[in-house]
C-alpha cells in the first residue's frame, strides 16, 4: 500500500495560462506502508435445492448467522487484548485522553475506541427495548 506524506513546503497550484500548458510545481513523495492482516471466516456447503428454495430463506437465516459469528469473533479479539492492559492511576486535574496517549499505542487506543462503542450500542438498545 503506498500512501502520500503531506510536507510543510506544500504549496497551492500553480496559475494557468491557456495555450501554455500546466507548469511543473512540486511533486507528492510516497513512501511504502507494509501490514499483515489476519482474516476469518468460515465455508458453509449448501446444495442447490435449499439454495433456491425462498419459503425458507436458507440466506436470510445465514446472513443473521454468519452477523451473530462475527460480533463473538470481534468480542472475543477485543477481550484479548483488552486482557493484555493494566490499569494505571490518572489524577483528576489530567485529560482523560491525554493521559491514555502517553501510556498506550495507537493501536490500543483504537481498541478503547472499539469497546466503547460497542458498548454504547448495546446500552442505546437496552434503552430502547425499555420504550
Amino acid at each position: 500500500m503506498w500512501q502520500a506524506f503531506l510536507f510543510s513546503g506544500l504549496r497551492c497550484f500553480c496559475p494557468r495560462q491557456l495555450g501554455h500548458g500546466i507548469a511543473q510545481d512540486d511533486q507528492p513523495a510516497f513512501a511504502k506502508v507494509t501490514y499483515t492482516l489476519t482474516t476469518y471466516g468460515l465455508i458453509v456447503p449448501v446444495s442447490n435445492e435449499l439454495a433456491n428454495d425462498e419459503v425458507a430463506n436458507l440466506f436470510g437465516y445465514l446472513a443473521r448467522w454468519f452477523a451473530k459469528k462475527q460480533i463473538l469473533t470481534e468480542n472475543a479479539l477485543l477481550k484479548t487484548k483488552l486482557e493484555t492492559l493494566t490499569a494505571g492511576q490518572v489524577a483528576a486535574t489530567d485529560n482523560a485522553v491525554d493521559a491514555l496517549r502517553e501510556d498506550y499505542s495507537e493501536d490500543e487506543l483504537k481498541t478503547f475506541e472499539k469497546v466503547l462503542h460497542s458498548l454504547n450500542r448495546h446500552i442505546e438498545k437496552r434503552e430502547e427495548t425499555k420504550l
